[in-house]
């Protein structure tokens, strides 16, 4: 039996974190007489810490009782270390595809999929979810001005500014395309969504951006549309998306 096994000493070789989950697999195949496979971690004689496939066939006479057992040990180490690489790689990956290349900030397909999450998620709690849409005023006449490096240099200091003052946990910032820029609010209510675009404005106001070639002023400015909605059967998300961009005509 099990303790008998324990006995010979190799149970004592597992890894803490892995014994409990190990012995019972192993005990679970042991009382369905089936052949037990687990992977976990063993404690090697020098101290290392090894991953092993470990196999094994348990042996039975006809009245059905235990004669033993017999058992293999694969090190797998390399094997886990590969693929604990690749996770890591495919984390990496998917994070890139989801950042827009230029300011950092979460990119249109980001956007997208989280919005729709959002739509949904509130629709079941019955909550708000506020939209800002962004535009920068005049950006071509500026990167026409200014050159397109300091244009660049523009989208990440916007970026950058939207992302430290919209960072409660399930808001988000996105790069709509091009010199446009998403702010999704879930849990929002209007009158919220409107004190953080004021917030906004301010901010960038405060950075006194020079544009001479601003149809507005000497400074870069931006123009920003409001929209809120309590998902429900009756609204799409695009209904949400479409307001905010209505809002946004407006101001320009």
């Amino acid at each position: 039996d099990l303790e008998e096994c324990s006995g010979h000493g190799w149970a004592d070789r597992l890894h803490p974190d892995d014994a409990e989950r190990m012995l019972k697999s192993w005990q679970e195949a042991f009382e369905r007489k089936d052949i037990w496979q687990d992977q976990y971690r063993f404690i090697h004689r020098d101290g290392r810490i090894v991953w092993v496939l470990a196999q094994c066939i348990f042996t039975f006479n006809e009245q059905g009782e235990n004669t033993g057992s017999i058992g293999a040990l694969t090190d797998i180490t390399r094997q886990k270390v590969l693929e604990a690489q690749l996770e890591v790689a495919n984390a990496r990956l998917q994070q890139l595809a989801n950042l827009d290349g230029l300011t950092g900030i979460p990119n249109r397909r980001y956007f997208d999929e989280t919005f729709e999450q959002e739509w949904h998620r509130l629709r079941r709690d019955k909550k708000p979810i506020a939209l800002l849409m962004i535009d920068i005023d005049y950006f071509k006449a500026y990167n026409d001005t200014y050159g397109h490096i300091q244009g660049d240099h523009i989208l990440k200091t916007v970026a950058y500014t939207l992302s430290h003052l919209v960072h409660r946990p399930a808001d988000f910032v996105a790069r709509f395309g091009g010199e446009e820029f998403a702010c999704v609010l879930p849990g929002t209510t209007a009158a919220g969504a409107l004190k953080i675009a004021q917030d906004i404005q301010r901010e960038i106001d405060r950075l006194a951006i020079p544009h001479r070639s601003s149809g507005t002023g000497q400074i870069l400015t931006l123009s920003i549309g409001v929209s809120c909605l309590i998902p429900s059967p009756s609204h799409s998300l695009h209904a949400l998306i479409d307001g905010a961009d209505q809002a946004l005509y407006q101001a320009k």
